[in-house]
């Protein structure tokens, strides 16, 4: 869709992909507990294909285009989804313990990552549209600080609702009510990583939409970056006596801020970047 020109359309049918997931989400986990889960996001990502990409597939005009190994770059790919990298290597380190950490951490998330996919994902969208055809500062701006303060609205919804939310949702069966202290005070440590997670998000679109050689460039040197830091990391939790859940928001936190600092710098690259004439 985002390919066709169609970013409104991609926007809603993401919207309805999250929604749909987060309706059933309640009696499918009273169910099948955390299968249930995993089962709602299945049935959000095949409403998604029925209704959206399923009559895509079967459109007749137009002209076919053929992708080969020459149009992937792992840097690229590696930056625009540095939130998904970040928030898996976080649960592996959470989940090194062989504790429940990665359980209270996976629920965790659970509900911290629905503002990024239902809302900030699509507003970077539609910026990433308009910053295609103009550089716009205020633009930028605008969505940096709507970023901002959808974050700390996360973060006030968590720390005031979160308990009550996390009990209503999942406590039952297995999960005890030391289990929902456990997770709320996980995501209640988690949600701040997120508004770093949200803004570098934000402000990475810009960056997108230069040209695509200078992208393919820059990207590969902010790539190495962050993957330098993961290895360190890696290394550091070799030598300090901390705990997996210690680790792990160590991890988020410490990638997060990286990836905000990259994306001020992938700004100030859009910005000062002379357009290439062909």
């Amino acid at each position: 869709m985002q390919g066709k020109g169609q970013f409104k359309k991609h926007s809603f049918s993401t919207t309805m992909d999250i929604f749909i997931s987060t309706l059933i989400l309640y009696p499918l986990s009273i169910l099948f507990e955390v299968i249930g889960i995993v089962i709602s996001r299945l049935v959000g990502l095949l409403s998604l294909f029925y209704i959206y990409l399923s009559p895509m597939s079967n459109e007749q005009k137009g002209v076919d285009v053929k992708f080969g190994l020459k149009d992937f770059n792992i840097s690229i790919l590696f930056l625009g989804n540095f939130a998904n990298i970040i928030m898996l290597l976080s649960r592996f380190t959470a989940g090194l313990d062989d504790g429940n950490n990665i359980t209270f951490f996976n629920y965790s998330i659970v509900l911290l990552n629905v503002l990024l996919t239902a809302v900030i994902l699509n507003l970077n969208t539609i910026v990433l549209r308009r910053l295609s055809i103009k550089k716009d500062l205020r633009l930028v701006i605008l969505s940096g600080f709507s970023a901002l303060f959808l974050g700390l609205g996360l973060v006030f919804v968590i720390n005031t609702y979160g308990f009550n939310i996390i009990q209503f949702i999942f406590q039952r069966g297995a999960f005890t009510l030391e289990d929902t202290f456990a997770t709320f005070a996980y995501a209640k440590d988690l949600s701040y990583s997120f508004v770093l997670i949200f803004i570098a998000s934000a402000l990475f679109q810009p960056f997108f939409s230069m040209d695509q050689d200078l992208i393919k460039r820059e990207s590969s040197v902010m790539a190495r970056i962050l993957f330098l830091a993961i290895v360190g990391l890696f290394v550091v939790f070799n030598f300090i006596s901390l705990d997996a859940r210690d680790n792990s928001l160590i991890m988020i936190y410490s990638l997060s801020v990286l990836s905000m600092f990259l994306s001020i710098f992938s700004v100030y690259k859009y910005f000062t970047t002379k357009v290439l004439k062909k």
